[in-house]
This record gives C-alpha cells, structure tokens and sequence, in this order.
C-alpha cells in the first residue's frame, strides 16, 4: 500500500514529486485498514453463507 516504488504517471514527472506527499496524509495506515478489513470480513461472514444459500 504505498511506499517508495509507487509511481504516478503523470506526463511531468515532477507532479509526482509534488503529489506524493499529499496522498501520503490523506491515504489510511495500512494497519488500519487491516483491521478494518478483518472486521468487515467477521460480519459479512456471518450473513452472506445464508444469502449464498438461500438465492442459489
């Protein structure tokens, strides 16, 4: 998520310069977004099997 090698494509390679670190505050910690993720994966797991179910 991120990090050094990522690269904008931009035609003035200069934009990316001036870019990245604005994105780099706006963007979420990764590690928030695992947990985030892992919760939302908990409660989806606990309807979808039934929905799956239920319309196949």
């Amino acid at each position: 998520m991120g990090g050094p090698h990522v690269q904008f494509r931009w035609p003035i390679p200069l934009a990316g310069r001036l870019i990245r670190p604005i994105a780099g505050l706006q963007l979420p910690d990764p590690r928030d977004l695992m947990v985030h993720c892992a919760q939302e994966m908990s409660h989806l797991a606990g309807f979808l099997p039934e929905l799956h179910a239920r319309f196949t």
